[in-house]
């Protein structure tokens, strides 16, 4: 069953339509309005988030949500936060997408990216993982030829964003452990998915298909979300190539010196 996460805390209203204060009592049927904060020109937090995993489909996302909003406050008051659907069964997919006159496909999408966020739970998966929404594990084969044999390896749902956006696919494993380590907290996530999407249309990124694009875990490595793209190098094939040298300063760090 989906529901909407931290309903009462976020959207619920009272009895005297308004923000419910301690012990106030909640509107017992469904609600004329429902609260949703404001930031005027800013952009809070979750939305520059939602900007980020939706991308192109952000609006359309946004917009699947707000309908969401409407179908759970519609719902008497022991029933508003979870989606139901016409019959007050929980809503599958199918039916939230006849409710809110959209494709099954863009229901799903929206659902999905959501869930992401943390704006929607899927209760069933979230009871059976004992995950919350923004640090699920997903388990997937890596390099079983390297042991003889396979195993899982576990990638947090918050590292999995980061790497689908990231345009370098290349040694995911490392790229992960660097992630772990860092243990970016959501406003870091923020500002290091915007620094990707900022650099993959810059000249050095963009020049001979990529071909100077660092890996993932190099990237992290240095905290390159920080740097300036004004002060980048204008030909990729004349910077220093880090990758090497930390290479080599390892190889001589084993030979008992380091240049």
């Amino acid at each position: 069953m989906y529901k909407i996460n931290e309903w009462q805390e976020r959207y619920e209203v009272s009895i005297k339509g308004r923000e419910p204060k301690s012990g106030e009592e909640l509107r017992a049927g469904p609600l004329v309005y429902i609260r949703l904060k404001v930031y005027g020109h800013k952009q809070g937090m979750g939305y520059r988030r939602l900007q980020v995993v939706a991308g192109s489909r952000l609006m359309e996302v946004f917009g699947i949500f707000c309908k969401l909003l409407e179908i759970s406050g519609n719902q008497p008051r022991d029933k508003r936060g979870g989606l139901l659907n016409e019959k007050d069964l929980p809503a599958t997919v199918e039916d939230l997408a006849f409710i809110a006159g959209c494709s099954n496909k863009q229901m799903k999408n929206g659902l999905e990216n959501l869930c992401k966020v943390g704006w929607i739970i899927n209760t069933t998966k979230h009871n059976s993982t004992e995950h919350n929404t923004t640090q699920a594990i997903r388990y997937l084969p890596e390099n079983p030829e390297k042991s003889g044999k396979p195993y899982l390896r576990a990638y947090s749902e918050d590292f999995l964003t980061f790497w689908k956006i990231y345009p370098k696919g290349a040694a995911k494993g490392d790229a992960f452990d660097r992630w772990a380590k860092i243990k970016p907290n959501k406003q870091l996530q923020v500002i290091i998915l915007e620094a990707v999407q900022k650099q993959k249309l810059s000249p050095g990124w963009v020049k001979e298909k990529g071909k100077y694009i660092p890996n993932a875990a190099t990237w992290l490595n240095r905290g390159s979300w920080e740097d300036d793209l004004d002060k980048a190098p204008e030909d990729p094939s004349k910077a220093i190539d880090t990758d090497a040298q930390d290479q080599r300063r390892r190889m001589l760090k084993t030979r008992g010196g380091v240049r």
